[in-house]
């Protein structure tokens, strides 16, 4: 063959070989089975997305007539009257704190014909916007703990008090689509069959409310389902992480953030120990980001978990504390396991505390009624308290006690107890014939 020819052949082959490969190119599909796969592609979802207006809710209603009070803490009512309350807009809101004095704050609120909507923590009105419309542009910095509508009222256009109770704060504002004569006969005129309340006061001019008692209330037992700390792992974490075992749970770290997880109490413990730095803007809304950090990896479980303060007595730190409710009552428990927490440092999320079950199937053969203490035996408990200080009480009322059934595992106990708040929190109110409680 002619070296010409030889070239020719060569060149033919390289050719033909050229556009082969460039048509495999073309042409071949890998398999990327694995990039379809939901779980590497899915957001983390452990549970649940909430809305604020589903975590932001009144938690007790109060009815004041001639001499006496009823109240109820039934979330059904409850729910019933924020239907109405998400239909209504405020406007024209205005301080009218100086223009009632200390002494009139108490007849102001509680006389005759007023209705209080009791929140269990002070909430901000910024956040409030989630649950009532607010038409005012500018929304006034303050936080309230108390609506308070006046069912008597004569004005042409419905008003409404927007209280904080403590500091003695109060601000009214008009409201588009309320009747003040629909509330009265769908809420304060059929309030006269619920439970009545008393009041205990720990100054001159304040008052707490509670159920007269006493109070029958039904202990329970649930079977618990546990979460997986893994898929925290993968919802707290965005690099390589070590997991270490321990004797009681495990540890996951990156180096910079570290979740630890206690198998024997069920609670989990994140640290972002980068986020050292302490203080936060002031136009961080941390209650709203800290929902929002939850929402992030679905983490609110089909249990109920209502906010319930903001504790900022810190050095420059926020933490917010959202509560375990089953049925009409907050839950306790000293271990933390029925609350969810965060503390923001610099705006970010410096800790996160949670439990890692939900309470799923009650058992119904174990349930049994309990007749609590009345509130005559629970003021002399308080004030037999020693180094207790009657005028600290911020609030008393009934709860659960959460705990673990010894004799079965992952089945926990619900029981009814009195509780009480001061400056330091919330404390189980143990009578003389129980064992002294600590600090929930």
């Amino acid at each position: 063959m002619k070296y010409e020819n030889l070239k020719s052949l060569i060149l033919t082959i390289l050719v033909l070989s050229s556009l082969v490969l460039t048509w495999n190119l073309w042409t071949y599909q890998p398999d990327l089975d694995y990039i379809h796969n939901e779980e590497l592609l899915r957001e983390v979802e452990i549970s649940e997305k909430l809305e604020v207006k589903n975590i932001i809710r009144p938690t007790k209603m109060l009815f004041h007539y001639e001499g006496t009070h009823y109240g109820t803490s039934n979330s059904q009512e409850i729910s019933r009257f924020i239907k109405e309350m998400e239909k209504w807009s405020l406007y024209d809101i205005e301080n009218i704190s100086t223009s009632i004095e200390q002494e009139r704050f108490t007849s102001y609120m509680h006389t005759s014909g007023k209705m209080e909507v009791v929140f269990p923590a002070e909430v901000p009105l910024e956040t409030l916007r989630h649950v009532i419309g607010l038409s005012e542009e500018e929304i006034p910095s303050v936080s309230i703990d108390r609506i308070l509508i006046d069912i008597n009222s004569q004005e042409s256009d419905p008003v409404i008090s927007l209280v904080n109770y403590d500091n003695r704060r109060v601000y009214t504002a008009k409201v588009n689509n309320m009747s003040i004569s629909s509330l009265k006969n769908s809420f304060y005129q059929p309030a006269a069959t619920y439970e009545e309340y008393v009041s205990i006061q720990p100054e001159a001019d304040r008052y707490i409310f509670v159920p007269e008692g006493p109070v029958e209330i039904t202990q329970l037992h649930y079977i618990s389902n546990p979460i997986s700390p893994e898929e925290f792992k993968d919802a707290l974490f965005n690099a390589v992480v070590t997991k270490d075992r321990m004797s009681v749970g495990e540890v996951y770290t990156d180096g910079q953030r570290i979740m630890s997880v206690d198998r024997n109490y069920s609670l989990l413990q994140y640290v972002n120990t980068v986020n050292a730095e302490l203080g936060n803007s002031p136009d961080l809304n941390v209650i709203e980001s800290s929902i929002d950090f939850v929402n992030e990896h679905s983490g609110w479980t089909r249990d109920k978990y209502l906010f319930a303060g903001l504790d900022q007595s810190g050095l420059d730190v926020e933490k917010a504390v959202f509560r375990l409710y089953v049925g009409d009552y907050p839950v306790f428990n000293r271990e933390g396991l029925s609350e969810i927490s965060q503390v923001w440092r610099n705006n970010e999320v410096y800790s996160y505390t949670r439990p890692i079950f939900e309470l799923r199937v009650p058992i119904t053969t174990e349930q049994k009624t309990i007749v609590l203490p009345s509130v005559t035996e629970v003021k002399k408990e308080l004030m037999d308290l020693s180094n207790f200080d009657f005028k600290m009480l911020k609030d008393i009322g009934i709860g659960y006690r959460l705990k673990r059934d010894i004799g079965n595992q992952g089945v926990y106990i619900l029981e009814p107890i009195w509780v009480y708040q001061d400056n330091n929190g919330w404390f189980e109110l143990a009578f003389q014939d129980n064992a002294e409680s600590g600090g929930m």
